[in-house]
């Protein structure tokens, strides 16, 4: 028998490996208020909290944070679908850049045109001095306003919104309590998912399959929101439009929380099985066997399992 203290979610994860009926547990947050009383594992006696006040808001910020990247993305890379005639204005800028013994020069210039009635205009930097009056404007048809002198660009704005949301995601996924373990009194579902220690008693391999899982966690919200986004598609919304990727975002995350949520250890525990100890290799079909093993378990979910 083996005494393990549970300080958090993720060192629960680890420490909580090889947990058998009969071992001692802890949380850490009741050692002050127990006096020291510990319990044993037993599947009639303890379980772990399955809802976390914490639980919710980092789930709706992790998919809102998921959200935003593909939106920022989407914008980084703008490609107008609509060009014509413009006048450039007579005055121009020189911009002189010099980096080491490199020197580089472009031109910010101003420029006017018309589409559909009305007038536009604008300002970009091209590479060669302007020498005619008169060259060609790219912009979007259905918003003219958006025009540059080059056929596609690269906003740095949306860029570094699309980072500042990666790692608000990275944080809202480290924060959510996949784990939250606390002695509460009051029967288990013995034997099912990870709150009834099913991992317990799962063969499990030599090596740890986390990082797998994780791959496959985030693979199916990618996929699922290509299907759902290629779904809306057919029915005639475009593709890539916001409302499409807020939705196809939404359903991703939150089902495949569903898929994950009370079975994350015991699909570790079986993906372990295939890992073959060296990472490189098993990165390439591990991810692939958990992610086909959650999907079986949802299944089993609908039917009780």
């Amino acid at each position: 028998m083996r005494v393990t203290t549970v300080t958090s979610v993720r060192n629960a994860k680890k420490a909580l490996f090889g947990l058998e009926e009969g071992d001692v547990v802890m949380h850490e947050h009741l050692k002050s208020s127990m006096s020291g009383v510990t319990g044993t594992i037993s599947a009639d006696l303890v379980q772990p909290k399955r809802w976390s006040p914490k639980f919710i808001p980092f789930t709706v910020l992790l998919t809102l944070s998921l959200v935003g990247i593909a939106l920022f993305i989407k914008r980084s890379h703008i490609e107008y679908d609509s060009s014509g005639k413009c006048l450039i204005d007579n005055e121009y800028t020189e911009i002189t850049k010099t980096e080491g013994s490199s020197t580089t020069h472009s031109y910010r210039v101003n420029y006017r045109f018309e589409t559909g009635g009305q007038k536009y205009s604008g300002t970009d930097e091209i590479p060669q001095e302007p020498t005619e009056a008169v060259t060609t404007v790219y912009f979007t048809a259905a918003q003219p306003q958006e025009n540059s002198l080059h056929p596609m660009y690269w906003s740095n704005t949306a860029m570094i919104l699309a980072g500042i949301a990666l790692v608000v995601a990275l944080i809202a996924y480290w924060k959510v309590p996949i784990d939250y373990f606390i002695l509460v009194a009051g029967a288990s579902r013995k034997g099912i998912g990870d709150s009834g220690l099913e991992h317990t008693a799962v063969k499990r391999g030599k090596y740890s399959a986390w990082a797998h899982v994780e791959f496959a966690f985030f693979g199916q919200i990618v996929l699922i929101g290509f299907l759902v986004a290629r779904l809306l598609s057919v029915i005639g919304v475009k593709e890539t439009g916001d409302v499409v990727i807020i939705i196809a975002g939404i359903l991703a995350v939150s089902s495949t929380m569903w898929v994950y949520y009370d079975r994350w250890r015991c699909i570790e525990a079986y993906s372990s099985r295939f890992c073959s100890g060296i990472a490189n290799l098993s990165m390439f079909y591990v991810p692939l066997v958990a992610l086909i093993y959650a999907n079986y378990r949802a299944l089993k979910r609908l039917q009780g399992h």
